[in-house]
């Protein structure tokens, strides 16, 4: 049941409920009668699920087998210059490749709010420059 599908990718991702659904752009509330299956998502719901959590909508809808991660990167890296990186990291322990991906989302999120701190700086540099001209403009 697609009810259960979504229950299990989020918690295999542990998300919360609130993450999905900001995510997606959908309430809480409703997030949570899916996976209990008091109602079912709208097509256009189970697409975003499908793009949120990069599966098939027939994935989520229990007509295909799970895509292997693994595999998909595997074939990627063969057509790339990180095959060498790639086939290093699919040989380590199921532990050391979690750590690499939790310290990568650790960054991801570092990076973001790096990012968010610095376009705070220019919109302040923005309406600094905005009062100087309109200073100017009340001179002349």
């Amino acid at each position: 049941m697609i009810s259960d599908m979504l229950k299990s990718l989020r918690e295999k991702r542990k998300l919360t409920r609130q993450q999905v659904a900001d995510s997606i752009g959908i309430k809480k509330r409703a997030l949570e009668t899916y996976e209990y299956g008091d109602s079912l998502p709208s097509i256009e719901t189970i697409k975003k699920f499908a793009d949120f959590y990069n599966v098939t909508t027939d994935y989520l809808l229990e007509r295909e087998p799970a895509p292997d991660p693994l595999e998909l990167l595997k074939n990627i890296a063969s057509s790339s210059d990180i095959a060498i990186p790639v086939e290093l990291y699919m040989n380590l322990p199921e532990s050391a490749r979690q750590s690499i991906i939790d310290c990568m989302v650790e960054l991801s999120k570092a990076a973001e709010n790096h990012a968010i701190t610095e376009s705070k700086k220019l919109g302040d540099i923005e309406d600094k420059l905005e009062n100087q001209i309109a200073e100017k403009k009340d001179v002349i």
